[in-house]
């Protein structure tokens, strides 16, 4: 088994443990002792590690760009679900309106269409959780009729 040593919080990729796992997989598994491949394989591994939608978003820039061009669109999608995940975790509720994890409250409309937008991050089990609390408190019924 391979065990790749690195420094998560580095600044430099290849030192991250993701991009060396897929370094030394394509490395092991393929012979042709190509070590630009290598290196690809090494950024393929830690664009998916990072963000699955952003690396889908890198493949379809790729088409028709410079590889450039293709990790700006990576990183504008891994940036917002990072975003999200910081500051779109819903920490309090009222009947005025949600309290999220960045210190802002927003009422129900802004909380749905934040929902909309995938602006809050929600577990399937919270969504269902927080849709019955609505429903039962009778608040923010324009956020509980598209928490489905």
């Amino acid at each position: 088994m391979l065990v790749a040593q690195g420094d998560p919080n580095s600044t430099d990729i290849s030192k991250h443990p993701e991009y060396i796992k897929g370094y030394f997989r394509a490395a092991f598994t393929s012979m042709s002792g190509d070590r630009n491949a290598y290196i690809a394989a090494g950024w393929e591994s830690y664009r998916q590690f990072k963000s699955p939608e952003g690396n889908l978003a890198y493949h379809k820039a790729l088409t028709g760009s410079t590889p450039k061009e293709a990790m700006k669109a990576f990183w504008a999608v891994a940036n917002k679900a990072e975003r999200v995940k910081k500051e779109g975790k819903i920490v309090g509720i009222s009947s005025q309106g949600l309290t999220l994890s960045s210190g802002r409250k927003v009422d129900f409309h802004v909380a749905a269409l934040k929902y909309k937008a995938k602006e809050l991050c929600l577990t399937p089990e919270e969504v269902y959780r927080l849709r019955d609390m609505l429903v039962g408190k009778e608040w923010g019924k324009e956020l509980s009729a598209q928490l489905v």
